[in-house]
C-alpha cells in the first residue's frame, strides 16, 4: 500500500515524458506517421510582410522550407508576388529541405503539375488535389504522373546546363546541392511512379494502420471518426470540412472527389520508406528500410488549402451558411470546393497576371470561360487573331511569373546538409510541425536584421489534446525567446498553465504565449523590430 503512490507517480512521469517527446517531435505516433505528406496549416504568402533583412534589389530573397508537407506556400507566394511591384523586381529563391527522397519527388511532381500550362486550369486543379490527398487516383492521372516522373528523372540526370530539359521546371529547378547518392535516390523515386512498378497494397496498409491505432475501438470506428470530427475538427473552426468528407477519408483515404470519377489506381506518390525490423523471411530480425504508407491517417490533407480562402472578395459566397436558425446550419460548400478555388486562383494568376473573378458567385469554375465566350461571339478571323493575342499574352505572363525564380533542393541530415553551411543566409524560413524542435539551430540561419521565421502551429493537429497544443505553442515561444527572436503576435494576459515542462523552460512567466486562433507563429530578429510591433 505504501508503494502505490510511488507507482502512480512513475506512471504520471512516464505519461509526461511520452507527451513531451510527441510535442518535441522525437516520437512519431502511429496515426501521424513518419513523413509529412501534406501541411497542417493554411497556405500563406511567405513574403508578407516583406523581410527587411535584404534591401539590395539585385540580391535574391531566399526562403527555406523545412518539411513543409507540400508546396502550397510556394504557389501562394508566387501568386501574391504578381500584385506587388517590389516583389516582382526581386529574384526569389526557394530552398526545400526533405530527409526523404520520395517526399522530395512528390513536391517536384506537384510543382510539375502546377507548371504544366498545356493542361486546362480546371483539369490541372483536379489532378493536383488527387495526387495530394487521395490514396487511390484515376487511371489517367496515374499515367500522367508516370510521364511527369520520367521527365523529372531526365532533369535529375542532366549533368550540365546543356543537357537540361527545355521546360519551365528544368529552367527553375536547381539540384546542384544534392550529393550524388541523394540525386540517385531522387531518380529512383521518380522511376517508382511508373504504373508497372510493384508496390504494397495501399488499401491493406491503410486498414492495418487503422487497426493498429484504434485497437479494440476498430469495430466502432465510425463513432470514433465522428467524435474526432466534432471535437478536434469542427470545434476549432474547420467546419467547412464536411463530416461525411472527413469520415470517408478516415475510412478509405479518399479526400478529394470530383463528379463521378472512379479512383481505382494506387497513388504511388504516397509510398515512402521508414526504418523497421523484418518479421518474416531469411532476413528476419534485421533492420531495413521498409516500403509502405507512412503518412497521416488522422488529421487529413484539407487544412493547407481547403479551410480558408486566399481571396477575401469571395468569402461571402463560398463561405455562405445556409438554413440559419433551423438548428441544421451548414456551409453551402465544402473543403474540396475551397481547395479547388484556391488552386485555380493561383494557376489563373500565373497565366494571366490578373485576379481570378467569378461571374457566378456560387460557381468556382465560372471565371474560366470569359475568354471562350468572347471568342464565340466574334467571326473566324477575329477569333484567330484574339486567340493568338491571348496566347502571346499568356506566354508573357508565364515568363514574368517565373522570372528570377529558383527552386533549390536540399536533402540529408540537417545538421550536416543545412545547419553548418547556411549560417545567416535566409530571409524567410518555414518550419513544419514535425521539425519544429530544430528551431534553436534554424534561428542561426536567419539573417541578422528583419528576417522572419514561420513555425507551423498545432491548432488543427488532431493527435494532440488541447493541453498538448498549448504546451507545443509555449515551447515554441520559449525556444524563440532563448534564441533572441521577437514574436510578432500578441501575447495573452492569462497566466501559464501549471505544467512542469513549461515552468522549467520559461520560469514564472505572467503571460501565455499563444492564441490558438493563430495559424502560424512568426518571428523576427529582435534588433529589427520595436516593442510596439
Amino acid at each position: 500500500q505504501q508503494q502505490q503512490p510511488k507507482t502512480k507517480r512513475m506512471s504520471d512521469d512516464a505519461q509526461q515524458a511520452t507527451r513531451s517527446r510527441l510535442v518535441w517531435g522525437e516520437k512519431q505516433s502511429e496515426s501521424v506517421g513518419r513523413h509529412s505528406l501534406w501541411g497542417y496549416s493554411p497556405a500563406r504568402d511567405l513574403l508578407e510582410p516583406m523581410p527587411c533583412s535584404n534591401l539590395d534589389k539585385g540580391e535574391p530573397i531566399r526562403i527555406l522550407l523545412m518539411s513543409p508537407g507540400d508546396i502550397r506556400d510556394v504557389l501562394v507566394s508566387l501568386r501574391e508576388r504578381w500584385f506587388n511591384k517590389e516583389k516582382m523586381e526581386r529574384p526569389l529563391h526557394f530552398y526545400i529541405h526533405e530527409s526523404s527522397a520520395q517526399v522530395m519527388a512528390r513536391h517536384l511532381l506537384l510543382l510539375s503539375v502546377a507548371l504544366d500550362f498545356e493542361l486546362p486550369v480546371r483539369q490541372r486543379t483536379s489532378i493536383w488535389l488527387e495526387l495530394l490527398g487521395n490514396l487511390r487516383i484515376q487511371e489517367k492521372t496515374a499515367t500522367y504522373a508516370e510521364r511527369l516522373g520520367n521527365e523529372l528523372a531526365e532533369i535529375a540526370t542532366a549533368t550540365n546546363a546543356d543537357e537540361e530539359i527545355e521546360s519551365i521546371l528544368g529552367a527553375i529547378l536547381d539540384l546542384s546541392k544534392l550529393k550524388f547518392r541523394d540525386r540517385d535516390n531522387l531518380i529512383d523515386a521518380c522511376h517508382a511512379l511508373r504504373i508497372d512498378t510493384h508496390i504494397p497494397d495501399l488499401d491493406n496498409l491503410w486498414d492495418r494502420r487503422l487497426r493498429s491505432h484504434l485497437n479494440i475501438r476498430y469495430e466502432s470506428r465510425q463513432g470514433v471518426f465522428d467524435w474526432d470530427y466534432r471535437y478536434e475538427i469542427e470545434k476549432y473552426g474547420a467546419g467547412i470540412i464536411h463530416v461525411k468528407q472527413y469520415k470517408q477519408w478516415r475510412e478509405n483515404g479518399i479526400a478529394f472527389e470530383f463528379a463521378d470519377q472512379k479512383y481505382n489506381v494506387p497513388n504511388r506518390t504516397l509510398i515512402t520508406y521508414a526504418p523497421g525490423i523484418l518479421n518474416v523471411g531469411k532476413h528476419r530480425g534485421q533492420r531495413q528500410m521498409i516500403k509502405g504508407y507512412w503518412g497521416d491517417t488522422l488529421t487529413g490533407p484539407y487544412f493547407g488549402l481547403g479551410t480558408h480562402l486566399i481571396d477575401a472578395h469571395v468569402e461571402d459566397s463560398l463561405l455562405k451558411i445556409v438554413d440559419k436558425g433551423t438548428g441544421s446550419e451548414r456551409y453551402r460548400h465544402n473543403a474540396t470546393v475551397l481547395a479547388a478555388y484556391n488552386l485555380m486562383s493561383c494557376f489563373w494568376t500565373f497565366e494571366t497576371g490578373k485576379l481570378y473573378k467569378l461571374s457566378q458567385p456560387d460557381n468556382i469554375y465560372s471565371g474560366l470561360g470569359e475568354d471562350e465566350l468572347a471568342s464565340r461571339n466574334s467571326d473566324s478571323k477575329k477569333t484567330t487573331q484574339i486567340a493568338r493575342q491571348q496566347a502571346l499574352a499568356r506566354a508573357d505572363c508565364i515568363v514574368q511569373t517565373f522570372g528570377g525564380v529558383r527552386v533549390v533542393t536540399l536533402s540529408g541530415d540537417p545538421a550536416t546538409s543545412l545547419f553548418s553551411k547556411y549560417e545567416h543566409f535566409f530571409d524567410v524560413i518555414f518550419l513544419g510541425i514535425n521539425v519544429s524542435q530544430h528551431l534553436p539551430q534554424v534561428s542561426k540561419l536567419l539573417k541578422p536584421d528583419g528576417a522572419y521565421l514561420h513555425v507551423e502551429a498545432a491548432k488543427f493537429f488532431v493527435p494532440l489534446t488541447i493541453q498538448q497544443r498549448r504546451l507545443y505553442a509555449q515551447k515554441i515561444h520559449a525556444m524563440a525567446t532563448i534564441a533572441n527572436l521577437k514574436p510578432t503576435y500578441k501575447l495573452q494576459s492569462a497566466p501559464l498553465q501549471d505544467d512542469p515542462a513549461v515552468t522549467e523552460l520559461l520560469g514564472e512567466c505572467p503571460t501565455a504565449p499563444l492564441d490558438l486562433d493563430l495559424r502560424i507563429l512568426s518571428y523576427s530578429s529582435a534588433s529589427s523590430l520595436s516593442s510596439d510591433d
